[in-house]
Protein backbone atom coordinates (compact mmCIF):
# COMPACT_ATOMS: atom_id res chain seq x y z
CA UNK A 1 0.00 0.00 0.00
CA UNK A 2 2.84 2.39 0.83
CA UNK A 3 4.39 1.93 -2.61
CA UNK A 4 1.06 2.44 -4.37
CA UNK A 5 0.53 5.59 -2.30
CA UNK A 6 3.91 6.91 -3.44
CA UNK A 7 2.99 6.35 -7.06
CA UNK A 8 -0.58 7.68 -6.88
CA UNK A 9 0.17 10.99 -5.24
CA UNK A 10 -2.16 13.75 -4.14
CA UNK A 11 -0.91 17.01 -5.68
CA UNK A 12 2.56 15.53 -5.76
CA UNK A 13 2.47 14.37 -2.14
CA UNK A 14 2.61 10.65 -1.33
CA UNK A 15 -0.50 9.14 0.23
CA UNK A 16 0.03 7.04 3.33
CA UNK A 17 -2.00 4.04 4.41
CA UNK A 18 -3.74 4.27 7.77
CA UNK A 19 -4.92 1.92 10.47
CA UNK A 20 -8.62 1.22 10.09
CA UNK A 21 -10.83 1.89 13.12
CA UNK A 22 -11.04 -1.27 15.18
CA UNK A 23 -14.64 -2.30 15.76
CA UNK A 24 -13.64 -3.83 19.08
CA UNK A 25 -13.35 -2.43 22.57
CA UNK A 26 -9.95 -1.02 23.45
CA UNK A 27 -10.87 -0.22 27.05
CA UNK A 28 -13.42 -1.42 29.58
CA UNK A 29 -16.97 -0.46 28.60
CA UNK A 30 -18.94 0.02 31.81
CA UNK A 31 -22.43 0.46 30.28
CA UNK A 32 -22.38 -2.99 28.67
CA UNK A 33 -20.13 -4.66 31.23
CA UNK A 34 -17.54 -5.64 28.65
CA UNK A 35 -13.93 -5.75 29.76
CA UNK A 36 -10.70 -5.74 27.81
CA UNK A 37 -8.82 -9.04 28.23
CA UNK A 38 -5.75 -8.96 30.45
CA UNK A 39 -3.70 -9.78 27.37
CA UNK A 40 -4.79 -6.94 25.06
CA UNK A 41 -3.18 -8.54 22.01
CA UNK A 42 -5.77 -11.32 22.09
CA UNK A 43 -8.29 -8.75 20.83
CA UNK A 44 -6.50 -8.84 17.49
CA UNK A 45 -7.82 -12.22 16.51
CA UNK A 46 -9.29 -13.68 13.35
CA UNK A 47 -11.95 -15.18 15.59
CA UNK A 48 -13.24 -11.64 16.25
CA UNK A 49 -14.72 -11.42 12.79
CA UNK A 50 -18.03 -10.28 11.33
CA UNK A 51 -21.21 -10.00 13.39
CA UNK A 52 -21.91 -11.22 15.96
CA UNK A 53 -18.68 -11.88 17.71
CA UNK A 54 -18.90 -14.83 20.15
CA UNK A 55 -16.17 -13.32 22.34
CA UNK A 56 -18.18 -10.15 22.97
CA UNK A 57 -15.32 -7.89 21.90
CA UNK A 58 -16.82 -6.53 18.71
CA UNK A 59 -19.49 -3.88 18.69
CA UNK A 60 -23.06 -4.43 17.51
CA UNK A 61 -26.45 -2.81 17.92
CA UNK A 62 -27.14 -4.94 20.97
CA UNK A 63 -23.74 -4.50 22.57
CA UNK A 64 -23.30 -0.76 22.01
CA UNK A 65 -26.83 0.64 22.05
CA UNK A 66 -29.31 -1.74 23.61
CA UNK A 67 -27.57 -3.68 26.37
CA UNK A 68 -26.69 -0.50 28.33
CA UNK A 69 -30.40 0.47 28.49
CA UNK A 70 -32.01 -2.97 28.67
CA UNK A 71 -32.96 -2.58 32.34
CA UNK A 72 -34.49 0.90 32.09
CA UNK A 73 -38.19 1.21 32.87
CA UNK A 74 -38.96 2.90 29.55
CA UNK A 75 -37.27 0.28 27.36
CA UNK A 76 -38.80 -2.94 26.06
CA UNK A 77 -37.48 -5.33 23.45
CA UNK A 78 -40.10 -7.60 21.92
CA UNK A 79 -38.46 -10.55 20.19
CA UNK A 80 -40.01 -12.72 17.49
CA UNK A 81 -42.60 -10.08 16.62
CA UNK A 82 -43.18 -8.60 13.18
CA UNK A 83 -44.62 -5.19 12.35
CA UNK A 84 -47.17 -5.67 9.56
CA UNK A 85 -48.13 -2.07 8.80
CA UNK A 86 -48.30 1.47 10.16
CA UNK A 87 -51.52 3.44 10.50
CA UNK A 88 -51.79 7.21 10.42
CA UNK A 89 -54.21 9.90 11.45
CA UNK A 90 -53.33 12.96 9.43
CA UNK A 91 -49.57 13.55 9.57
CA UNK A 92 -49.07 11.34 12.66
CA UNK A 93 -48.46 7.63 12.88
CA UNK A 94 -50.99 6.75 15.58
CA UNK A 95 -51.03 2.94 15.47
CA UNK A 96 -48.50 0.19 14.83
CA UNK A 97 -49.95 -3.15 13.75
CA UNK A 98 -47.87 -6.24 14.47
CA UNK A 99 -48.02 -9.96 15.11
CA UNK A 100 -46.79 -11.37 18.41
CA UNK A 101 -44.68 -14.56 18.66
CA UNK A 102 -47.82 -16.71 18.45
CA UNK A 103 -48.92 -14.97 15.25
CA UNK A 104 -51.82 -13.07 16.80
CA UNK A 105 -52.49 -9.61 15.44
CA UNK A 106 -51.82 -6.81 17.92
CA UNK A 107 -51.96 -3.01 17.88
CA UNK A 108 -49.79 -0.44 19.66
CA UNK A 109 -51.39 2.94 20.26
CA UNK A 110 -48.76 5.63 19.61
CA UNK A 111 -48.87 8.37 22.24
CA UNK A 112 -48.79 12.06 21.37
CA UNK A 113 -45.22 13.34 21.05
CA UNK A 114 -43.82 9.87 20.27
CA UNK A 115 -41.52 9.29 17.31
CA UNK A 116 -41.92 6.14 15.22
CA UNK A 117 -38.53 5.05 13.88
CA UNK A 118 -38.28 2.47 11.12
CA UNK A 119 -34.88 0.77 10.76
CA UNK A 120 -35.40 -2.67 9.25
CA UNK A 121 -32.28 -2.76 7.04
CA UNK A 122 -33.38 -0.83 3.95
CA UNK A 123 -35.21 -3.47 1.91
CA UNK A 124 -37.62 -4.38 4.68
CA UNK A 125 -38.06 -0.72 5.66
CA UNK A 126 -39.22 0.14 2.14
CA UNK A 127 -41.40 -2.96 2.08
CA UNK A 128 -43.08 -1.98 5.36
CA UNK A 129 -43.82 1.52 4.06
CA UNK A 130 -45.22 0.14 0.81
CA UNK A 131 -47.36 -2.40 2.67
CA UNK A 132 -48.66 0.37 4.90
CA UNK A 133 -49.58 2.41 1.83
CA UNK A 134 -51.65 -0.53 0.54
CA UNK A 135 -53.87 -0.40 3.65
CA UNK A 136 -54.65 3.31 3.73
CA UNK A 137 -55.16 5.82 0.92
CA UNK A 138 -54.00 8.78 3.02
CA UNK A 139 -50.79 6.97 4.07
CA UNK A 140 -50.28 6.12 0.39
CA UNK A 141 -50.68 9.76 -0.64
CA UNK A 142 -48.30 11.02 2.05
CA UNK A 143 -45.48 8.48 1.73
CA UNK A 144 -45.59 8.68 -2.07
CA UNK A 145 -45.86 12.49 -1.89
CA UNK A 146 -48.96 12.77 -4.06
CA UNK A 147 -47.38 10.64 -6.78
CA UNK A 148 -48.49 7.33 -8.19
CA UNK A 149 -46.50 4.38 -6.94
CA UNK A 150 -44.75 4.13 -10.31
CA UNK A 151 -43.65 7.78 -10.20
CA UNK A 152 -42.91 7.94 -6.48
CA UNK A 153 -39.31 7.90 -5.24
CA UNK A 154 -40.08 5.36 -2.51
CA UNK A 155 -38.11 2.23 -3.33
CA UNK A 156 -36.11 3.90 -6.10
CA UNK A 157 -32.32 4.26 -6.19
CA UNK A 158 -31.64 0.98 -4.39
CA UNK A 159 -27.89 0.59 -3.83
CA UNK A 160 -25.26 -1.81 -2.65
CA UNK A 161 -21.51 -1.32 -3.11
CA UNK A 162 -19.10 -1.99 -5.92
CA UNK A 163 -16.84 -4.72 -4.56
CA UNK A 164 -13.80 -6.56 -5.80
CA UNK A 165 -10.10 -6.92 -5.28
CA UNK A 166 -7.13 -9.19 -5.81
CA UNK A 167 -5.75 -12.31 -4.19
CA UNK A 168 -2.63 -14.42 -4.48
CA UNK A 169 -0.61 -17.14 -2.85
CA UNK A 170 2.32 -15.36 -1.21
CA UNK A 171 5.62 -16.35 -2.82
CA UNK A 172 7.75 -13.40 -1.76
CA UNK A 173 10.74 -11.81 -3.46
CA UNK A 174 13.13 -13.48 -4.07
CA UNK A 175 10.53 -16.02 -5.11
CA UNK A 176 10.18 -19.09 -2.91
CA UNK A 177 9.30 -22.50 -4.32
CA UNK A 178 7.04 -23.18 -1.36
CA UNK A 179 4.32 -20.67 -0.42
CA UNK A 180 5.06 -18.48 2.58
CA UNK A 181 2.74 -19.30 5.47
CA UNK A 182 1.30 -16.97 8.11
CA UNK A 183 -0.98 -17.46 11.10
CA UNK A 184 -4.00 -15.40 10.11
CA UNK A 185 -5.84 -16.19 13.34
CA UNK A 186 -3.77 -13.51 15.11
CA UNK A 187 -5.08 -10.68 12.96
CA UNK A 188 -8.25 -8.66 12.69
CA UNK A 189 -10.60 -8.67 9.72
CA UNK A 190 -8.91 -5.61 8.22
CA UNK A 191 -6.32 -3.39 9.83
CA UNK A 192 -4.87 -1.22 7.05
CA UNK A 193 -6.48 0.90 4.34
CA UNK A 194 -5.52 3.62 1.87
CA UNK A 195 -7.45 6.33 0.02
CA UNK A 196 -5.08 6.83 -2.91
CA UNK A 197 -7.89 5.89 -5.33
CA UNK A 198 -10.15 8.67 -4.08
CA UNK A 199 -8.10 11.75 -4.98
CA UNK A 200 -9.18 14.22 -7.66
CA UNK A 201 -6.05 13.41 -9.67
CA UNK A 202 -6.84 9.69 -9.70
CA UNK A 203 -10.52 10.20 -10.50
CA UNK A 204 -9.88 12.57 -13.39
CA UNK A 205 -7.01 10.61 -14.90
CA UNK A 206 -9.10 7.43 -14.86
CA UNK A 207 -12.45 8.98 -15.77
CA UNK A 208 -14.19 7.94 -12.54
CA UNK A 209 -17.12 9.72 -10.89
CA UNK A 210 -16.18 8.64 -7.35
CA UNK A 211 -13.36 6.84 -5.64
CA UNK A 212 -12.96 3.95 -3.25
CA UNK A 213 -11.21 2.70 -0.17
CA UNK A 214 -8.69 -0.11 -0.59
CA UNK A 215 -8.10 -2.33 2.43
CA UNK A 216 -6.44 -5.59 3.32
CA UNK A 217 -8.38 -8.71 4.28
CA UNK A 218 -5.87 -9.88 6.86
CA UNK A 219 -7.98 -12.61 8.42
CA UNK A 220 -9.61 -13.74 5.18
CA UNK A 221 -9.69 -17.56 5.11
CA UNK A 222 -8.09 -17.68 8.56
CA UNK A 223 -9.60 -21.08 9.36
CA UNK A 224 -9.73 -24.26 7.25
CA UNK A 225 -13.54 -24.11 7.21
CA UNK A 226 -13.59 -20.53 5.90
CA UNK A 227 -11.02 -21.48 3.25
CA UNK A 228 -13.24 -24.28 2.02
CA UNK A 229 -16.52 -22.44 2.05
CA UNK A 230 -15.18 -19.37 0.19
CA UNK A 231 -13.07 -21.35 -2.31
CA UNK A 232 -14.09 -19.98 -5.72
CA UNK A 233 -17.15 -18.20 -4.34
CA UNK A 234 -18.19 -14.59 -4.77
CA UNK A 235 -20.95 -14.21 -2.19
CA UNK A 236 -23.09 -15.86 0.45
CA UNK A 237 -25.24 -17.82 -2.00
CA UNK A 238 -22.24 -19.55 -3.59
CA UNK A 239 -20.36 -20.63 -0.45
CA UNK A 240 -19.16 -24.25 -0.57
CA UNK A 241 -20.30 -24.50 -4.21
CA UNK A 242 -16.87 -24.67 -5.86
CA UNK A 243 -15.43 -26.78 -3.04
CA UNK A 244 -18.24 -29.34 -3.24
CA UNK A 245 -18.13 -29.56 -7.03
CA UNK A 246 -14.34 -29.89 -7.25
CA UNK A 247 -13.90 -33.67 -7.33
CA UNK A 248 -10.13 -33.31 -7.04
CA UNK A 249 -10.46 -32.24 -3.42
CA UNK A 250 -10.49 -35.70 -1.88
CA UNK A 251 -7.79 -37.79 -0.24
CA UNK A 252 -4.30 -36.54 -1.02
CA UNK A 253 -5.81 -33.89 -3.31
CA UNK A 254 -7.51 -32.29 -0.31
CA UNK A 255 -4.29 -32.46 1.71
CA UNK A 256 -2.37 -30.80 -1.12
CA UNK A 257 -5.07 -28.12 -1.48
CA UNK A 258 -4.85 -27.23 2.21
CA UNK A 259 -1.06 -27.27 2.16
CA UNK A 260 -0.98 -24.96 -0.87
CA UNK A 261 -3.68 -22.53 0.28
CA UNK A 262 -4.15 -22.52 4.04
CA UNK A 263 -2.39 -19.55 5.62
CA UNK A 264 -0.62 -18.74 2.36
CA UNK A 265 -3.10 -16.42 0.66
CA UNK A 266 -3.29 -12.66 0.92
CA UNK A 267 -6.15 -10.59 -0.43
CA UNK A 268 -6.74 -6.87 -0.89
CA UNK A 269 -10.22 -5.48 -1.49
CA UNK A 270 -11.91 -2.30 -2.59
CA UNK A 271 -15.29 -0.85 -1.70
CA UNK A 272 -16.65 1.85 -3.99
CA UNK A 273 -19.70 3.91 -4.87
CA UNK A 274 -22.29 2.42 -7.17
CA UNK A 275 -23.90 4.87 -9.60
CA UNK A 276 -27.41 5.65 -8.25
CA UNK A 277 -29.99 4.52 -10.80
CA UNK A 278 -33.68 5.26 -10.50
CA UNK A 279 -34.36 1.95 -12.25
CA UNK A 280 -32.65 0.05 -9.41
CA UNK A 281 -35.57 -0.32 -7.07
CA UNK A 282 -37.48 -2.19 -4.39
CA UNK A 283 -41.04 -3.20 -5.23
CA UNK A 284 -43.70 -5.49 -3.78
CA UNK A 285 -43.68 -8.83 -5.54
CA UNK A 286 -46.83 -9.48 -7.59
CA UNK A 287 -47.09 -13.18 -6.63
CA UNK A 288 -44.58 -14.18 -3.92
CA UNK A 289 -45.77 -13.65 -0.32
CA UNK A 290 -44.56 -14.35 3.21
CA UNK A 291 -46.32 -16.80 5.54
CA UNK A 292 -48.81 -14.10 6.49
CA UNK A 293 -49.80 -13.57 2.88
CA UNK A 294 -48.06 -10.20 2.58
CA UNK A 295 -46.20 -9.48 -0.69
CA UNK A 296 -42.47 -10.06 -0.41
CA UNK A 297 -39.91 -7.49 -1.45
CA UNK A 298 -38.94 -7.64 -5.12
CA UNK A 299 -35.51 -6.26 -6.06
CA UNK A 300 -34.77 -4.98 -9.55
CA UNK A 301 -31.10 -4.15 -9.95
CA UNK A 302 -28.46 -3.90 -12.67
CA UNK A 303 -24.91 -2.58 -12.81
CA UNK A 304 -24.35 0.67 -14.65
CA UNK A 305 -21.62 0.42 -17.30
CA UNK A 306 -19.56 2.83 -15.21
CA UNK A 307 -19.82 0.46 -12.22
CA UNK A 308 -18.24 -2.27 -14.33
CA UNK A 309 -15.48 0.06 -15.53
CA UNK A 310 -14.81 1.34 -12.01
CA UNK A 311 -14.54 -2.18 -10.58
CA UNK A 312 -12.11 -3.19 -13.32
CA UNK A 313 -9.89 -0.14 -12.68
CA UNK A 314 -9.86 -0.61 -8.91
CA UNK A 315 -9.24 -4.35 -9.10
CA UNK A 316 -6.04 -3.56 -11.03
CA UNK A 317 -4.95 -1.22 -8.23
CA UNK A 318 -5.50 -4.01 -5.70
CA UNK A 319 -3.40 -6.24 -7.93
CA UNK A 320 -0.66 -3.60 -7.81
CA UNK A 321 -0.74 -3.56 -4.00
CA UNK A 322 0.12 -7.27 -3.95
CA UNK A 323 2.67 -6.97 -6.75
CA UNK A 324 4.45 -3.87 -5.41
CA UNK A 325 4.29 -5.29 -1.88
CA UNK A 326 6.29 -8.29 -3.11
CA UNK A 327 3.60 -10.83 -2.30
CA UNK A 328 4.09 -12.35 -5.75
CA UNK A 329 6.33 -11.26 -8.63
CA UNK A 330 4.18 -13.01 -11.25
CA UNK A 331 1.13 -10.95 -12.22
CA UNK A 332 -0.39 -14.02 -13.86
CA UNK A 333 -0.62 -15.64 -10.43
CA UNK A 334 -2.52 -12.71 -8.91
CA UNK A 335 -6.27 -13.12 -9.34
CA UNK A 336 -8.22 -9.87 -9.66
CA UNK A 337 -11.71 -8.75 -10.58
CA UNK A 338 -14.99 -7.15 -9.57
CA UNK A 339 -18.19 -8.63 -8.23
CA UNK A 340 -19.89 -8.09 -11.59
CA UNK A 341 -17.96 -11.13 -12.84
CA UNK A 342 -19.72 -13.44 -10.39
CA UNK A 343 -22.48 -15.70 -11.64
CA UNK A 344 -24.81 -14.19 -9.04
CA UNK A 345 -23.62 -10.60 -9.52
CA UNK A 346 -27.05 -9.05 -10.06
CA UNK A 347 -28.40 -10.76 -6.95
CA UNK A 348 -25.56 -9.65 -4.70
CA UNK A 349 -27.72 -7.97 -2.06
CA UNK A 350 -26.80 -10.01 1.00
CA UNK A 351 -25.07 -7.11 2.70
CA UNK A 352 -24.40 -3.38 2.48
CA UNK A 353 -28.06 -2.72 1.70
CA UNK A 354 -28.68 0.96 0.99
CA UNK A 355 -31.06 3.37 -0.68
CA UNK A 356 -34.75 3.17 -1.44
CA UNK A 357 -35.80 6.07 0.79
CA UNK A 358 -33.17 8.71 0.03
CA UNK A 359 -32.96 11.86 2.13
CA UNK A 360 -32.46 15.41 0.88
CA UNK A 361 -33.45 19.05 1.26
CA UNK A 362 -36.09 19.03 -1.48
CA UNK A 363 -39.23 16.85 -1.38
CA UNK A 364 -39.19 16.74 -5.18
CA UNK A 365 -36.10 14.52 -5.22
CA UNK A 366 -36.14 12.76 -1.85
CA UNK A 367 -38.37 10.61 0.35
CA UNK A 368 -37.00 11.93 3.65
CA UNK A 369 -35.86 15.34 4.83
CA UNK A 370 -32.31 15.97 6.09
CA UNK A 371 -33.28 14.58 9.51
CA UNK A 372 -34.58 11.34 7.95
CA UNK A 373 -38.22 12.28 8.63
CA UNK A 374 -40.77 11.37 5.96
CA UNK A 375 -41.70 14.65 4.31
CA UNK A 376 -45.47 14.56 4.88
CA UNK A 377 -45.39 12.98 8.34
CA UNK A 378 -44.69 14.59 11.68
CA UNK A 379 -43.38 11.60 13.63
CA UNK A 380 -42.22 9.00 11.07
CA UNK A 381 -38.45 8.56 10.67
CA UNK A 382 -36.43 6.04 8.65
CA UNK A 383 -32.89 5.73 9.99
CA UNK A 384 -31.23 2.69 8.42
CA UNK A 385 -29.14 2.63 5.25
CA UNK A 386 -32.18 3.25 3.04
CA UNK A 387 -31.76 7.01 3.58
CA UNK A 388 -28.46 7.13 1.67
CA UNK A 389 -28.60 8.79 -1.78
CA UNK A 390 -25.20 7.32 -2.69
CA UNK A 391 -23.48 4.24 -1.33
CA UNK A 392 -20.48 6.00 0.18
CA UNK A 393 -16.92 4.80 0.23
CA UNK A 394 -16.75 2.76 3.42
CA UNK A 395 -17.10 4.05 6.97
CA UNK A 396 -20.73 5.22 7.29
CA UNK A 397 -22.63 2.34 5.67
CA UNK A 398 -20.95 -0.37 7.72
CA UNK A 399 -22.43 0.55 11.12
CA UNK A 400 -25.79 1.30 9.49
CA UNK A 401 -26.12 -2.13 7.98
CA UNK A 402 -25.63 -3.70 11.41
CA UNK A 403 -28.72 -2.02 12.91
CA UNK A 404 -31.80 -4.02 11.84
CA UNK A 405 -34.02 -2.97 14.76
CA UNK A 406 -37.45 -1.33 14.53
Amino acid sequence: MEELGRRLTNNGQPISPYRTPLAVITEDHAPSGRKVPSDRETIKSGYVNRYGDPLGLKSSTWVSLLSPIKDLDNFQLWTNCVVTYLENQGDRINKIHYRDPSGRERIIEVKQGTMVIVACSAIESVRLLKLSAKTNADFDRRINQNQTEANSLLGKYFLTHCFGGAETIVRGIPRQNQPLRFDKSVSLDSDWAIDCCATEDFLRSNGLWAGAAIYNNTSDQALPMSLGRTHGSQDLDTIWQTFVNDTRLTGQGLVDFLDENFGTRLSVSFMANQVPLRSNRIELHPTVTDKWGRPSAYIRKIWHSHDVYLMSVLAKQCEQVLFLGQANDNLNEIEEGGIYLAENALARIANHILGGARFGNDPNDSVLDVNCRAWQFDNLYVTDGSFMPTSGGLILPIPLKQMPFV
